[in-house]
Parts: C-alpha cells; structure tokens; sequence
C-alpha cells in the first residue's frame, strides 16, 4: 500500500464489488518450531515463502485437514502470478478478505466461540453479488499455537453430534458445535432464499448510528 498505485488499484477493485482474498499458509514442524517459521516467513517476501513451500516446510492454510476451506484461492496460480485474478466461490470458502466495509455484509454477531462465523460470512459475501480476487503479492501466514478451550469442546461435540446421527438418534443442539451448526443451516436457506440479515452487536448498531464517517 506504500504504492500508490498498487494502492488506487486496490481501492477501485473494491469499489466495483470485489473483495480481495489473502492466500493463507500454516508452516510444518513442533509447535515452537512452526510459530518461528511462520513469524520469520510472515517478514519476509513472497519468493521466500514459495521457496519454503516447496521444500516443504509450508503450505496452503489447512490443506490437510480443510481442504474445501481455501482451495479456490488456486495457489498454483498464484505462486507464479504478479497479476491479480479472480477466482469462483465454492461451498464452504473461507479466506480472509479485504475489502469496503461500508459495501460488503457484516459478520454475524451470533456466531460467538469457535465455527461456521467466517464461513458464513463469505457465504454471505458472494450471495450478495461480490466477486472474488486474489491479491498476488500480499499474503498471511497462520502462526502455530495451542487448540482454544472452545475449539476442543466443538471437536467433542461434534463427534457426538455425528454419532447420534449415525444411530439415528436426536443429536444435542445446545452444544458448542450444535450451536454453530443450527445457525449455519439455518443460514445457508436463508441466503438461498435471499432473507439472510446477519444479527450485529448494540455497540456496533450504535456507531453506525452516531458516526457520521461510519456511513
């Protein structure tokens, strides 16, 4: 953003209904070996982190275990691009993203803990008519750290979730997961139908009332 005008570059896409995606990567290894990579390749250069991807001390965030979750962002693409490119929203995307946030919808503020909250709102992004483009030199890189309380209790009831589907038998809602999983069903037909508003906190219904540069 030094660039002006990579900067007026940006600020238009926006503008004509874009948002940006971030490529996300995670880096390899124990803990405190992963964060020290992630923070030294988070410095450093778009070259170096494609260097460390391929010899294989980094990758695409959550490839292994959430594949559906970044692969359209296409990084085959982007590790040899120097242009922009839009890419196709695909079910369950969840990139970061910038963009106006005057234009785009906000975050649900229900989608409190751990689940579904990002997911949800990018949903909601592309059902409302934006488009999707990569940023070709910016990028984030996820910083290793221990599971949250909540991301552990969501895991654990989502096995017990499952099992009790699997049994035929009525799963728990008033768990973590199935608290989550309520709101993202309930969501998702919601957006189909075009009747999704996402719920906001007071504080933030109230800036956007009192602050005259909030509108």
């Amino acid at each position: 953003l030094e660039n002006k005008a990579q900067a007026d570059l940006m600020i238009n896409t926006c503008r004509q209904r874009n948002v940006y995606v971030l490529p996300a990567f995670e880096t390899y290894g124990n803990m405190t070996e992963a964060a020290a990579n992630a923070d030294m390749m988070a410095r450093s250069s778009k070259a170096f982190l494609v260097h460390n991807v391929a010899k294989g001390s980094a990758g695409p965030f959550d490839s292994k275990r959430f594949a559906m979750g970044h692969n359209a962002t296409r990084f085959s693409k982007w590790y040899s691009t120097e242009t922009q490119y839009h890419v196709q929203y695909t079910y369950r995307y969840e990139p970061w993203i910038i963009t106006d946030r005057r234009a785009v919808p906000w975050h649900d503020v229900r989608f409190r803990g751990y689940g579904q909250n990002k997911i949800v709102h990018v949903a909601h992004v592309n059902a409302s008519g934006f488009n999707f483009v990569v940023h070709p030199r910016a990028f984030i890189v996820h910083r290793a750290h221990p599971q949250t309380a909540a991301r552990l209790q969501l895991i654990d009831d989502m096995k017990g979730y499952n099992q009790a589907v699997k049994m035929n038998k009525e799963a728990v809602t008033n768990t973590v997961y199935g608290h989550s999983k309520a709101l993202f069903d309930a969501a998702k037909v919601q957006m189909d139908s075009g009747s999704f508003d996402p719920v906001l906190d007071p504080g933030t219904l109230h800036c956007m009332k009192v602050l005259s540069w909030w509108k």
